[in-house]
């Protein structure tokens, strides 16, 4: 039954875009499924292992530059490219896994804000390479078989399959014994390490399995956009990676999926609102993480999803006690 429900629901996202026509549109879905590869990774080192990342930005801005100036550099083709990104994912979760290892708490976020800092500051710096604030032009179209996916339709699609693939895989991991051991990890690493597990190994390889997923979604944004700067790239979209995650839920595959989809999707929406969209986009998020802390998910999960007596108490009111006048 789940198998034919899951089964219906990727053909229904297929055939999304033969529903909703338009540039404005295609353009927006695409940009969330980007958006859900990034939180996908995400999700899977905060969510799961409890290792806030707040630099997440710094990766995909590594894996767009990759695919991006290796296709205009060297002509180098750019589904080529995103997977050679792949190997700029693996160096960069063995580089920023380590140090970040010995760190916890805010430590590990300001270290993880810094390196994004750092990533964004080299791309404006290093001009000979990068451009600098100028940016990267004139960057391919994803091709396959010599077909160039030009329309936001084509890109849609082929972005769709990649990241059913990430979402099986993540999928995966997350419910085989490496799952268990994230968890157990996020609650007590050190009771893990006494049975015996490598709690420093673990750590690295989600390190690198995030790593991975940011820098494909980075050539992905490449290929999609067609023109990058380092302005696309600022610390708060890093922020709103985060904001997806929480809005979505902690520690669910398909709920960083749900917090992916309305942060990128809702705004747009809103705009409606004039000069007030983002302050009604934010008192949303607030309200939603008062009565829905355990996200959206948790509308499709057993047990309580609406906590109204927190939002009560958020807004200064107390439940009158009854005295007992007999």
């Amino acid at each position: 039954m789940k198998a034919a429900l899951v089964l219906t629901g990727i053909a229904l996202l297929y055939v999304l875009p033969l529903v909703v026509r338009g540039q404005y549109w295609g353009r927006l879905f695409n940009q969330a499924i980007i958006n859900m590869m990034v939180v996908l990774g995400l999700n899977l080192l905060s969510g799961y292992l409890g290792l806030l990342n707040v630099g997440a930005v710094g990766m995909v801005a590594m894996g767009a530059y990759t695919s991006a100036l290796l296709a205009t550099r060297m002509g180098v083709p750019m589904l080529l490219g995103m997977m050679l990104s792949v190997i700029t994912g693996v160096i960069i979760g063995v580089a920023l896994g380590g140090p970040c290892l010995r760190l916890k708490g805010i430590y590990l976020v300001l270290m993880t804000q810094a390196f994004a800092e750092i990533v964004r500051t080299m791309l404006i710096n290093l001009e000979p390479i990068t451009n600098g604030a100028i940016g990267v032009k004139s960057i391919p179209a994803f091709s396959l078989f010599g077909f160039d996916l030009n329309t936001t339709m084509q890109q849609y699609v082929f972005f769709l399959t990649i990241l059913i693939v990430a979402v099986l895989a993540v999928w995966r991991i997350t419910h085989s014994k490496w799952g268990r051991v994230f968890l157990a990890i996020k609650d007590n690493d050190e009771s893990v390490a006494t049975c015996g597990i490598n709690v420093t190994s673990v750590k690295i390889k989600a390190f690198i399995i995030a790593a991975i997923l940011a820098c494909v979604a980075g050539s992905m944004y490449a290929g999609m956009a067609g023109y990058i700067c380092p302005n696309d790239f600022s610390g708060d979209l890093g922020t709103r990676y985060i904001l997806m995650m929480m809005v979505g839920g902690w520690s669910n595959v398909f709920g960083s999926l749900l917090g992916a989809v309305l942060v990128t999707i809702l705004p747009e929406i809103l705009k409606i609102l004039g000069d007030y969209y983002w302050a009604v986009f934010y008192m949303i998020v607030f309200i939603m993480a008062i009565i829905m802390p355990g996200g959206l998910v948790s509308l499709f999960t057993k047990g309580k999803t609406f906590n109204f007596d927190a939002f009560v108490k958020a807004l200064g009111y107390k439940k009158r006690e009854r005295r007992n006048l007999t």
